[in-house]
Order: C-alpha cells, then structure tokens, then sequence
C-alpha cells in the first residue's frame, strides 16, 4: 500500500510535467479520421488524465500511437485496492446473508431483498474506480482500435459506456449471487418442513458417486463451491504483483520513461507490463470496460503492427505478434478456467439441483426462495457464454497469428529469434490445448446444468442425473 501511494504521488507530478506538452500539431489535426486525433472528439475530454493527454499530443508529433503500457500505470494500484474491496465485499455479503436468511415454505431459505442495499455503496465505490482507470487507458485503446463495439457492432462511446456498465453491474450480480445462494443452501439444510439433506443423499446414491460409496455433505459442498470463488480474484493478483525484490522499482506512473525495463516478475514467475497487469485484474473485479481492452488492443495492435511493417516492405517480426497472443491466451486461460468452470459452472449445477429439490413433489408457485435460485441461474448461464465467447475469440486470433507466421517463413524463423519464438510457439500451443480443454468442461457443466433445469420440470421428483430422473422414496 504504501508503494502504491508512492507511485500516486509520483503520478501526479509526471501529470504536472505532462501539461505543458500542448495540442498537437495542426498537420496532424486537419487529417480526417486520423486514430492519433479521433479521441479528442470521440471520447468525453472530462475522463482523460492531462498527463496521458500530453503524452498523447507527444507521441503524435512522430505520428505514433501511445504505448499502453505507459499510459496505464496509475490504474494498477487501484485495481489491487479494488481486488481487495472485492474480498471484503464478498466476504461480508456472505456473513450477511448466513446471519440473516430466513426459512420459507417447502424447507427451503431465502436472503431478505434489502441485503441488495449493502451492494450499492460497494457498486459506486467500484464504479468511480473503473472510470478512473478508464480514463488512462481510452486513450492507446481507441489510438489502436479505432472504434467501441457492443457484440461485434460499431457504435458511439456513450452507448458502449451504458452496455459496459450494464456488463460490470451483472458481474458485480453473479458475484452476489454466489454468495446469497450459498448462505440459503447451508440455512435451508437446518429448516423444517423438508429433509433437504435426506433428499440429496438420494440423489447422491442415484449418482456415479453413490456406486463407489461417497457421500458429500450439500453445506460442505456449497461451501467450497463459494471458496472457490476466490480463485478469479486470487490468481490475478498473484499474476500481476511485482515479486518482493521488485516492489520498488516498478512505477505505477504515466509517462515514456516511467520503467526502465518495461517487464518485471510476478508472483507467479511471469514477465508482465503495468499494462499487462490493469487488463489481468480487470475481470479479477469485474470491470468491463477494461476487460473486454484486454482482448480486443492486444488483438488489434498485432495486425496493426504486421500490417505496418508489411506496408513498409519489411518482414514482420513473429516475437512481437506472439507476445500480444500470449498475453491473450494468459487471460483467456485464467477466465475460462478459474470464473468460468470453477465459479460459474458449478455453482449453476449446485443452484439448479438446489431448485429441483426445493421443486420435488410440489406444483404450487414458485417461492420467494426459488425465484431468487432461478434469477442467480440466469445471471451464471450469462457469465458463463461470454466466457466461451472469449475463448472462441482466442482460437480464432491464434489461428491467424500462427498461421501467417508459418505461411511467411515456412518454418525458417528469423535467426534473432528463432529459439525464443520456438519456445513461444510451443508453449503457447499448450496454452490453447488448456484452453480448449476447460472450454470443453465448461460447455459440458453448462450443458448439463440446462439438461437438469429442464429435468425440473420433465421428471416426476424434479431431479436429474447421467442416469436419468432420479426416482426419490
């Protein structure tokens, strides 16, 4: 924390030595649509730091477009303070919710609504910092994209901001969510009127897992499912924290020079940029805005890069294009595996077996309890395809890197790097093949959760499993 407030101060003085960089060159103003200008009109002004204003104004005189890494840094200390108030925020959510459920009508628990409430000053907390690191970033975003989308249309930055907000909110949702669901589950296991742990024993028995004599407690299960959770948030931070040794060398600052050495090492061993690091914790808190730059800059910026140096009759250089794919495949991993199939997929099978439960031998309305179960369903099944759209993105950008490196040098690599980039190429390869693989356990969870949600209301008890309905005594 306290390099962090070090490196605040530090940014402001280089925003102070910033300003005096002016508007940039009138040539480069009269260009129509020229991405070196275009956010001065496409993007509000009020959200844009004068110190990457003037880095901005002085990269545009040599007609170049703003390193991201040296725009972002002061966004990184505010992502650690967010990951931290995620922790809390989920902590405390989940102590509330436990304390204060209550039993409701066929055994089951329900949170009361007005635990919402307690969301809403984490939600402005989290938003006024998402706008802040926005604002380092819009810049070398939208210098390398040229535009803000919503599913693949183009559109203007204001209705991007609102579906981008929409998106945080919903992540900010399935978090809370995950949180009530497993507060009610381990209430509900206590309240009268339904032997909850007596009916999932019999589904348990009904299950693979009854052959071979193992029984799991639904509290202990709902538990751990919640702890795991904090894998999306954890691992991140681990992937974006400068090792001890380099803790004071790194410079969350904006500015061309701010690091010497524009890598340092993380926790876990691997080389990252400030850059780097803001997209990383990006989906760790759940910002949006930011996440969805992770993928998209890195993405454009390889084919800018190639499709430059192409033009200029020189061979592109296949170390740069493969660092921008591993940074993407770095990501794409830890988001499919860690808030996709660990979080998302299992809590949705958890919530839906929950509902068949709680909807066994019943046909009156649903309850207060089910239609909380059925709206934290909804939200995971959300989550849990823009997860697999991220990993479809990956595959098809691997795909076209790999294969324009391979079709230009038809395996003769560049002497510079030929190791290195053999190296690159085949852990990155790897990479995909992790990828592919906890793409294809989170589509066969999701697909399963759906299967038993139509089994809710297909079988008789309302529970399904490989087997077929489970039949209850």
């Amino acid at each position: 924390l306290a390099q962090a407030a070090s490196s605040q101060s530090d940014s402001r003085r280089h925003a102070h030595a910033m300003q005096p960089y002016g508007p940039l060159e009138q040539g480069a103003e009269e260009e129509p649509g020229n991405p070196l200008v275009a956010w001065q009109t496409d993007i509000p002004q009020w959200l844009l730091p004068d110190a990457v204003k003037g880095l901005a104004a002085e990269y545009a005189k040599d007609k170049r477009e703003v390193p991201f890494r040296c725009a972002a840094g002061p966004a990184g200390p505010w992502m650690f303070y967010a990951a931290g108030l995620a922790v809390m925020v989920q902590t405390g959510i989940f102590v509330s919710a436990l304390t204060e459920a209550e039993c409701g009508d066929h055994g089951n628990a329900s949170y009361p609504m007005s635990l919402w409430l307690y969301l809403i000053p984490f939600a402005l907390a989290r938003g006024m910092i998402e706008v802040h690191c926005l604002g380092f970033t819009l810049i070398p975003f939208y210098q390398v994209v040229g535009r803000f989308n919503i599913f693949g249309v183009t559109t203007s930055f204001w209705p991007w901001f609102v579906s981008i907000t929409i998106f945080s909110l919903l992540s900010m949702s399935d978090l809370a969510t995950d949180c009530f669901f497993a507060a009610t589950t381990i209430t509900a296991d206590s309240c009268p009127g339904r032997k909850l742990d007596h009916i999932w024993r019999q589904v348990i028995q009904q299950s693979m897992f009854g052959s071979l004599g193992i029984h799991i407690d639904l509290r202990i299960l709902a538990a751990g499912v919640w702890l795991l959770t904090f894998l999306q948030v954890i691992v991140p931070v681990l992937q974006s924290l400068p090792q001890c040794q380099e803790l004071s060398t790194v410079q969350w600052v904006t500015g061309e020079n701010a690091n010497v050495d524009p890598n340092y090492t993380t926790m876990t061993g691997s080389k990252v940029t400030v850059g780097d690091a803001v997209h990383t914790m990006a989906e760790a808190v759940g910002m949006a805005s930011l996440t969805a730059q992770g993928i998209e800059y890195p993405d454009q910026k390889e084919i800018k890069t190639r499709e430059d140096e192409t033009s200029q009759g020189r061979q592109f250089s296949p170390k740069r294009s493969l660092h921008h794919v591993v940074a993407i495949a770095a990501r794409v991993q830890s988001r499919v595996a860690y808030a996709g199939f660990l979080e998302n997929a299992l809590q949705l099978n958890l919530q839906v077996t929950l509902l068949g439960i709680t909807r066994s031998g019943t046909d009156s309305p649903m309850t207060l309890a089910e239609g909380q179960v059925m709206a934290s369903i909804c939200i995971s099944t959300l989550m849990t395809l823009t997860k697999l759209k991220e990993a479809w993105t990956f595959l098809e950008i691997y795909r076209r890197v790999t294969g324009a490196i391979e079709v230009t040098f038809q395996g003769n690599l560049p002497a510079d790097c030929k190791e290195e980039c053999q190296g690159t190429l085949k852990a990155l390869a790897f990479t995909r093949l992790q990828i592919i693989l906890w793409s294809l356990a989170l589509c066969a969870g999701l697909g399963y959760a759906l299967v038993k949600l139509g089994a809710v209301v297909y079988c008789e008890d309302s529970l399904f499993n490989v087997t077929g309905c489970v039949e209850l005594a």
